[in-house]
C-alpha cells in the first residue's frame, strides 16, 4: 500500500505537470490535525483550473493515480453534459485501499470558495492568489450549543419515533423496527449525547460523523450502553436496545438540561417509556 508521503507526492506531481491546474488543496478529515488517522482516510483534494471542460471530457489522466477498483462520478450523466457546471469530481477507490476524491473547480470558483471549510490545507498555489487562511481545524464541525427550542424538539422527536420501533418489534417486522431505530431514534440519541459530551469543553469538540468520536468523551459505562443500542434482528435484542437507548437518552437529557437551564420534560419522557413497556407486554 502506498504511504501518505507517496500519495501527496503523486498528487502534487499531477498538479505541477499540468499548467491548467493553478492551485490544489486538501479538505476533509485528513487535513484536520485532531482527527484519528488511519489507512482508510481518503485524500479529499480540490484542483483549481483555468478550464474545467478538459478534465470532464477526457479521463485518461486518472490512470496515473493507480489501479481503480471502484469509481463514482457524483456529477456524471446526465450532469456531465451541463456546460454551465462549476465543479466536477472523481471519487476513486484504489486496489491498494487508498482513496482519492479528486475535485475540479474553475479558478473563479476557487477564489470565492477557498478556505470556507475550516478543514482546508493548501498544497499548491502556483500564482500566489489564494487568500491566507487559518491553520486547518475542526472548528466548523464542532457541536453547536442547542437553543431551548432545539433541545425541546430533540426530546419531542425521540419520544414520538420510539414507539414506532416498538410497533415494528411487536408486529414481527424487524426490518421496519430497525429502520425506525437507526433512521429516526438514533439520530436524536446521538444528538443528545453530542450535546452532553460538549458541555465540559464549552462546545469546543467535534463528535465526528455518526458520533464516531463520542468514545473520547463519554464514560466507559455510557459508551458501553450506547454500543448496546446496536442490536441484531431478534425481538429480545431489539427490545433491549430500545430500552437502553431510552435510558441513555433520558440520563443525557437530564445532564444537558441541568447545565443549560432547560426543562428536560421528564414526565413526558417517562410517559413515553411507560407506553413502550405496555406495547411490549400486550
Amino acid at each position: 500500500m502506498r504511504t501518505e508521503r507517496e500519495m501527496f507526492a503523486l498528487l502534487r506531481g499531477f498538479a505541477l505537470s499540468d499548467e491548467r491546474i493553478r492551485a490544489m488543496w486538501l479538505n476533509g478529515s485528513r487535513a484536520n490535525p485532531d482527527a484519528d488517522k488511519d489507512v482508510f482516510m481518503d485524500y479529499d483534494v480540490v484542483c483549481a483550473v483555468t478550464d474545467l471542460a478538459p478534465f470532464v471530457d477526457a479521463t485518461d489522466f486518472l490512470q496515473r493515480f493507480g489501479e481503480i477498483a471502484v469509481m463514482q462520478e457524483p456529477e456524471g450523466p446526465p450532469y456531465r453534459e451541463n456546460k454551465s457546471r462549476e465543479r466536477y469530481a472523481y471519487l476513486m477507490q484504489f486496489a491498494d485501499v487508498n482513496r482519492i476524491d479528486l475535485g475540479f473547480v474553475p479558478m473563479e470558483t476557487a477564489l470565492a470558495e477557498y478556505g470556507k471549510d475550516s478543514q482546508t490545507l493548501l498544497l499548491l498555489d502556483k500564482d500566489g492568489v489564494l487568500p491566507a487562511i487559518p491553520p486547518p481545524s475542526d472548528r466548523d464541525y464542532r457541536v453547536k450549543r442547542p437553543t431551548a427550542q432545539e433541545f425541546a424538539a430533540c426530546l419531542g422527536e425521540f419520544r414520538w419515533v420510539a414507539p414506532y420501533v416498538a410497533k415494528g418489534i411487536r408486529r414481527g417486522e424487524p426490518t421496519y423496527a430497525q429502520a425506525q431505530m437507526n433512521g429516526c431514534v438514533r439520530p436524536e440519541l446521538l444528538k443528545m449525547l453530542s450535546w452532553k459530551a460538549a458541555l465540559a469543553s464549552g462546545f469546543q469538540i467535534s463528535a465526528g460523523k455518526c458520533g464516531k468520536y463520542l468514545r473520547r468523551y463519554l464514560s466507559q459505562e455510557e459508551y458501553a450502553l450506547l454500543l448496546s443500542t446496536y442490536s441484531g434482528a431478534a425481538a429480545e435484542e431489539m427490545w433491549n436496545a430500545l430500552f437502553a437507548a431510552f435510558d441513555l437518552f433520558m440520563r443525557s437529557a437530564r445532564s444537558v438540561a441541568e447545565s443549560l437551564g432547560f426543562d428536560d420534560e421528564r414526565q413526558k419522557s417517562q410517559a413515553a417509556l411507560d407506553l413502550i413497556r405496555k406495547m411490549k407486554n400486550l
